[in-house]
């Protein structure tokens, strides 16, 4: 199948505004996502937040209950346990921040190249038709 580049020039903008307006709506979609978890404070879901939550719990313990044996809690193999699940769910938080970071920075980059590919097409679209429009054969006889 051969294009010739007048079909050429008005596929690529159709494929360019086709990927704007898809990338857009990711780009909402993502947003109305990020309302979502901002809504529940940052704070609360820090990878950091939960690391020090263990020893946040540890001296409230101690505040609390003064006789509460809590050095001989964190050295039973429960504690140990606990300790590495919290601190493993608080590496895999972090790289699941790290990965949607990526991949929000890479939506928007093409966002912005499918907007930039959209603009070029139209305007070289536009600077064809008008060129048309100034060489039209006249009609007069």
């Amino acid at each position: 199948m051969k294009l010739n580049k007048s079909n050429w020039l008005s596929n690529g903008y159709v494929i360019f505004a086709t990927l704007f307006f898809v990338f857009g709506l990711i780009f909402i979609v993502n947003s109305i996502s990020s309302s979502r978890v901002s809504k529940l404070g940052i704070v609360s879901i820090a990878p950091e937040n939960l690391n020090r939550a263990l020893e946040s719990f540890r001296l409230n313990l101690i505040v609390e209950s003064r006789d509460f044996p809590t050095e001989e809690m964190m050295n039973t193999k429960s504690w140990g346990e606990f300790q590495s699940t919290v601190s493993a769910y608080a590496q895999r938080l972090e790289l699941i921040e790290n990965q949607n970071r990526l991949r929000s920075i890479t939506e928007s980059f093409l966002y912005l190249f499918s907007g930039i590919g959209m603009a070029i097409f139209a305007t070289i679209n536009r600077k064809k038709q008008q060129k048309y429009k100034n060489v039209q054969p006249s009609t007069e006889i």
